[in-house]
């Protein structure tokens, strides 16, 4: 039902896998097939990337946002409904082929809003996983 990514600098918490086991039994317990996105691992501060203007909601460790946007692709969880929006997306367009893998996917999100898709769209504050990129335990090839 749910695709989990994670990038190879992800880094564990030690109550990240309880956590993360908390959100996807609340998820199925659901039963909701519209498409989701969840951004688990942050990244970037809502000031910096612009986002506290779309802010829908933010309860307890949630901020649930008006459109759908990723911070950085670090880990996310998907459902099957939206893994397929992407999958028809991509095969639809080689637009987006050689975008960085944020950036192709807030273009494919963008490409759903014009199209009339609602996608739920979640961030885990405090994130359930760290960025390794971000902390300073990976360097990335920037560096």
């Amino acid at each position: 039902r749910f695709v989990l990514v994670l990038e190879d600098d992800v880094i564990f918490l030690s109550n990240s896998k309880q956590n993360l086991v908390e959100l996807l039994k609340s998820l199925i317990s659901k039963e909701d097939s519209s498409p989701m996105y969840f951004d688990i691992a942050g990244g970037l501060s809502l000031e910096t990337l612009g986002l506290s203007k779309i802010i829908k909601s933010s309860c307890g460790n949630s901020i649930e946002f008006h459109y759908p946007v990723t911070n950085t692709a670090c880990a996310y969880l998907l459902n099957r409904s939206l893994a397929q929006h992407f999958c028809d997306i991509m095969n639809q367009s080689t637009y987006f082929k050689d975008a960085p893998i944020d950036w192709l996917m807030n273009g494919i999100f963008v490409r759903l809003l014009e199209i009339g898709t609602k996608v739920r769209c979640v961030h885990m504050t405090p994130s359930l996983l760290q960025h390794g990129s971000f902390t300073g335990a990976y360097k990335t090839w920037q560096d």
